[in-house]
């Protein structure tokens, strides 16, 4: 199964503590593996604040952990209504980059409708990412609406009667990073 343009939410099930209670957007899932980002683990706010200093941000935007490879890079997954030269878009609503020229724009308060900044990026061998450790969601589907994506985003907490994933919805801002 391709699990390319897909957000999985781990089950209860998934033993690697890298990815307990995690969303992660696929952006590519082929032959030779696969590559996304976890989105809904939000990096402890000291820890933020020296990436922060360390990516020349300047503003007080959450930053969250991606995953366990290449934690030294800095990606912004972002809405497909600005588009950079370095940006690749997973699908028509939805974008990543690792393009600094969009730490300036956010620090020059131009901010594309919804984006969320993740550092590291989470990456599986051909035969390593388990479909039945998953469920999945289209993220055609979900990106369709980008209130649909900020509830996926937003957070996962397991639901005490039975063993599925429940979304939390995200709390309504006027500028809202995903």
């Amino acid at each position: 199964m391709n699990m390319s343009q897909q957000f999985l939410v781990s089950l209860p099930m998934l033993g690697d503590s890298n990815f307990f209670k995690s969303v992660v957007c696929v952006e590519n899932h082929d032959g030779d593996g696969a590559k996304g980002w976890i989105v809904n683990k939000e990096l402890d706010a000291r820890v933020a604040v020296r990436l922060r200093k360390s990516i020349q941000l300047g503003i007080n935007a959450p930053i969250y952990y991606g995953g366990p490879v290449e934690v030294n890079q800095c990606f912004v997954l972002h809405s497909s209504d600005i588009m950079l030269a370095q940006s690749l878009k997973i699908n028509d609503n939805l974008c990543v980059t690792r393009d600094k020229s969009i730490i300036t724009m956010l620090n020059e308060n131009k901010f594309p409708q919804n984006y969320r900044i993740i550092i590291g990026c989470a990456s599986w061998g051909p035969v390593n990412l388990k479909v039945n450790y998953w469920a999945v969601e289209p993220a055609v589907k979900v990106c369709g609406s980008m209130l649909t994506i900020k509830k996926i985003l937003c957070g996962v907490q397991q639901q005490k009667n039975s063993g599925h994933m429940v979304l939390k919805t995200a709390p309504s801002k006027k500028q809202q990073t995903i």
